[in-house]
């Protein structure tokens, strides 16, 4: 494996680590994470753990790193559509999903199964801004540009 791949994925994997620390954080502060949110930390695991593996899997002589790199940069790249979707949904360009972004569930019964469960947030509403753009924005170009970043790491250059 060459050095760059490798380098790449300890790159990805400390960057999604600092991510996940730092929704984690958000969540102590009481910022609760909608559906989407959670979907967008989904895709974050799974690339640190690619990147992981990619780190672990240096020593092998075939195309495994390179291959793994690839998943890590299609697992960033999901994770960053998700953010654009949810971006979208927060600035009321399209739809979001009915059970995220609806005050009210389609019955008593299920309204009264989500308040026992856990405290509700929307995914239509933006927790927090920085200069206008939501957590989910900032996430779409972390994500997008960091998928970039491990697929080019994954190109073998002679």
């Amino acid at each position: 494996m060459h050095e760059r791949t490798k380098k790449g994925a300890c790159v990805v994997a400390t960057t999604c680590s600092a991510l996940l620390v730092s929704a984690l954080c958000f969540e102590i502060l009481e910022f609760v994470p909608c559906a989407m949110c959670m979907w967008q930390r989904w895709a974050h695991v799974v690339a640190a753990v690619l990147a992981s593996a990619t780190m672990l899997s240096s020593r092998s002589r075939t195309s495994m790193p390179e291959w793994l790199m690839r998943a890590t940069a299609m697992a960033l790249a999901t994770g960053g559509a998700i953010a654009v979707y949810h971006a979208g949904v927060e600035w009321k360009w399209w739809e979001g999903p009915a059970t995220c972004t609806v005050g009210v569930a389609a019955t008593t019964g299920d309204v009264l199964m989500h308040i026992a469960r856990a405290p509700m947030s929307r995914c239509d509403q933006a927790a927090w801004r920085l200069a206008g753009v939501s957590m989910a924005g900032y996430n779409a170009v972390i994500s997008l540009a960091l998928a970039w970043f491990a697929w080019t790491t994954s190109i073998r250059r002679p």
